[in-house]
């Protein structure tokens, strides 16, 4: 029952301030992207949600970023981004940037491998508009045994060579 309600806050947050009813959320699948930057150019009209999954397989953390109207004078994609949410699987909010007026920067360590969600809410002009979205997650790497094992060998071997030399 708690995760309903956490998942009805996340829905609230990202509906907050249209005036038309909600858009249906658009799901993007990006899939395993542990230390890889993933960018995509969004093309959308009128008001929307776009929600970008992605999994890790450990924990680390992650950057998301997503820019639409740059703020530049005569400068514009056309986009105004309202909101940005970056969420785990159980709809606990990691960190929110809600005034998109400068882009969408987000950061939150990630705790364990699984599913996170990046949300982004906005509107554009009436012919439409682009946004850009980049997501980089960076997993830390715990190395396997056998590595660790190879690596201190490593170690014993010039400890012993070091060892095993006379000075002269």
């Amino acid at each position: 029952m708690n995760s309903i309600f956490k998942a009805f806050g996340v829905v609230s947050l990202l509906v907050c301030g249209l005036a038309n009813a909600a858009p249906t959320p658009t799901v993007i699948e990006l899939g395993v992207i542990d230390n890889t930057l993933t960018t995509l150019e969004r093309f959308q009209t009128g008001e929307f949600i776009d929600i970008f999954n992605f999994q890790v397989t450990g924990g680390g953390f992650a950057f998301a970023v997503a820019l639409g109207t740059l703020g530049v004078p005569d400068f514009s994609f056309g986009v105004n981004l309202g909101a940005g949410v970056l969420y785990d699987a159980a709809f606990n909010v990691l960190v929110q940037d809600l005034d998109g007026s400068d882009g969408l920067e987000l950061f939150s360590t990630l705790n364990t491998a699984g599913t996170y969600r990046f949300a982004v809410l906005g509107n554009t002009l009436v012919s439409g508009g682009t946004y850009f979205v980049g997501i980089l997650p960076v997993v830390q790497s715990i190395p396997e045994p056998a590595s660790a094992l190879l690596a201190l060998s490593a170690l014993a071997g010039l400890a012993l060579l070091k060892r095993g030399q006379t000075t002269a």
